[in-house]
């Protein structure tokens, strides 16, 4: 089982680049004629939203880890009988949702990360 990590807090920067060095901040600035010094409101308002929502993902991730994980420890459980397959049943279907969500978070965390977030 992978063990518990901690998840980036508030003005961490887990995937990628400090806010003020981002695709996002540099197209505001060009596109408003701004110096870093002088820079509008808005660009900081939009770097806090992309810095919580890569907290998001890193934290969305690590909970789909640890869940892939703690379902792989379950399906190996020998159970037999109708309720053994369903319950097997059930795990493989939650695995794939958890499979899904780390995927989607780490799609989330790139796409975030990318000169195509500021379009």
């Amino acid at each position: 089982m992978t063990q518990n990590t901690s998840t980036p807090s508030f003005g961490q920067h887990p995937f990628g680049q400090a806010p003020s060095s981002s695709p996002l901040a540099q197209a505001i600035r060009a596109s408003s004629g701004q110096t870093t010094a002088a820079q509008c409101g808005c660009a900081a308002v939009l770097e806090d939203s992309r810095a919580q929502a890569l907290t998001l993902a890193a934290s969305s991730a690590t909970i789909a880890r640890q869940a892939i994980d703690a379902l792989a420890a379950a399906a190996t459980l020998t159970w037999q009988g109708e309720a053994g397959e369903r319950f097997h049943a059930t795990v493989g279907k939650a695995s794939l949702l958890a499979q899904d969500l780390d995927s989607g978070s780490q799609g989330t965390a790139r796409f975030l990360d990318s000169a195509e977030a500021v379009l």
